[in-house]
């Protein structure tokens, strides 16, 4: 069946995303849902069977309404929702509901975060709720993945080595796979520097900043390896070889300084040539370096 949800007029981040929780989660609590229509109207009497959100003084509504009760502190309709459908300890929702509430409380947020492009957006309601449902989608399945198949994935193939770091004792984590969000989880879990190398050869490794760890060592001694492997060196000098980007005869290095990671390929250069290191080799560089 399809539900009617109501909204004000130009509705903000918060009740779009209640919208969405709505219409993804809520077939258990409002009776088979297999689509939300979302509707501008007002809390009168012809609203009655809808759902209404941000409006109304209901359950959905945060806001203070004349001679009844204040504000729901530390809530938004989107939050109010989510504890309604017994998702609001859902790990693959706590960032998003984290930051709309953020928003809705204190408003700002980056130039081109969503709730700023929703008021861009808001004037054509279709438009602005198809635009919204899809960004979150894709927010979500990346959320739900981190938690299920990247975490199984950690759980699995990580090898969690110690290794000394700058403040003392630290973790390397070096692993094999193609999941794109394992070097995340691995420092979500504390990894000060993770090691990672997919099935096409290629390497990636990334520092974790709460641990101030600089990479220039590691990568000044990766280059010199990699051009003794090739068996000539075109850049020897020790400043050069920490330069971010590429240098000439270790080319299969991106050296990025601002994140202190080096790649060796990447999702957007991915045809950059394996390395010509093991693994052993690497790991061994890292913990001098």
């Amino acid at each position: 069946m399809t539900v009617r949800v109501v909204v004000h007029e130009r509705p903000h981040l918060d009740e779009l995303v209640a919208a969405w929780l709505i219409q993804k989660f809520g077939n258990e609590k409002f009776s088979d849902i297999e689509k939300a229509e979302i509707v501008v109207g007002t809390a009168d009497d012809k609203c009655k069977e809808a759902i209404l959100l941000g409006i109304g003084g209901g359950p959905f509504d945060e806001h203070p309404r004349p001679r009844q009760e204040e504000r729901k502190e530390g809530e938004c309709c989107a939050t109010l929702v989510a504890k309604h459908l017994g998702l609001d300890e859902d790990p693959a929702l706590e960032k998003i509901l984290k930051a709309v509430l953020q928003n809705d409380l204190h408003g700002g947020g980056e130039f081109l975060s969503l709730a700023k492009v929703v008021k861009l957006l808001n004037r054509d309601l279709k438009k602005v709720v198809d635009w919204v449902f899809t960004a979150l989608d894709a927010v979500y399945q990346e959320q739900w993945s981190f938690w299920t198949a990247t975490k199984r994935q950690f759980e699995e193939v990580a090898e969690v080595k110690d290794i000394r770091g700058p403040h003392g004792a630290a973790k390397l984590v070096v692993v094999i796979t193609d999941d794109e969000q394992i070097s995340k989880y691995a420092r979500y879990n504390g990894a000060a520097i993770v090691l990672q190398r997919t099935s096409d050869g290629t390497t990636q490794i990334f520092s974790n900043q709460k641990f101030n760890i600089k990479l220039f060592d590691i990568a000044q001694m990766l280059r010199l390896k990699e051009q003794e492997k090739k068996g000539q060196f075109k850049t020897t000098d020790w400043k050069e070889l920490s330069a971010e980007g590429t240098v000439e005869g270790a080319e299969e290095w991106y050296f990025h300084h601002e994140i202190m990671a080096l790649f060796n390929g990447s999702l957007s250069h991915p045809d950059v040539s394996p390395s010509r290191l093991s693994l052993p080799e690497i790991e061994e560089i890292i913990r001098i370096g």
